[in-house]
């Protein structure tokens, strides 16, 4: 088991949509900029709970391979925007 320190989070990546829910579309040269991945485990002072679909910068943290999975360690300070539904959080 992995367990992150300083503040950081355990992301795997997820495909992006070229179009999200509000009917943006973002082009080729936007859609590589920034990363949508899902929190496996959090260690910071943010409530970031396991599950929750974050969006981060494609140059964040580093890439680790744990369990056959590629996944992310990024820093708190380094995600753009938390996915929420129905005005909550997803969890």
């Amino acid at each position: 088991m992995l367990t992150m320190k300083n503040e950081r989070l355990l992301v795997l990546p997820l495909k992006t949509e070229k179009k999200d829910q509000r009917g943006i579309i973002y082009t080729d040269a936007q859609s590589h900029r920034v990363f949508k991945g899902e929190i496996a485990f959090s260690s910071g002072k943010e409530d970031y709970p396991v599950g929750a679909i974050v969006y981060f910068s494609e140059f964040s943290g580093e890439e680790v391979w744990y369990e056959g999975k590629k996944y992310r360690i990024i820093l708190e300070d380094d995600v753009f925007a938390i996915e929420e539904q129905d005005g909550k959080r997803k969890n």
